[in-house]
């Protein structure tokens, strides 16, 4: 009996508040840095074929801005989450 294809998407929107700094002290250089407040937005549809053996999604993360902050320390560089968009293909050989 033949699977039926089937559509699915994901969605994810987090809302991130300002992450005020700690106290700076030049003698620890893992104190946390200020980060401004942010949407992320993540997007992702998925379609599987061939009786539920495969499958290609399509997907972008951080679609509502460039890139953003989300986090580092004085010591760290900054980690900075650019917009990715991906594509995947999945075979299940059964």
């Amino acid at each position: 009996m033949k699977a039926p294809r089937r559509v699915g998407s994901t969605q994810l929107l987090a809302i991130v508040a300002a992450l005020p700094a700690l106290a700076r002290r030049p003698d620890n250089p893992l104190v946390s840095r200020h980060v401004a407040p942010c949407f992320r937005l993540d997007l992702r549809a998925e379609y599987e074929f061939w009786d539920g053996q495969a499958s290609v999604a399509l997907g972008v993360r951080n679609l509502l801005d460039s890139n953003h902050y989300e986090g580092g320390t004085l010591f760290l560089n900054d980690a900075e989450v650019p917009r990715m968009i991906y594509a995947k293909f999945k075979v299940v050989i059964k």
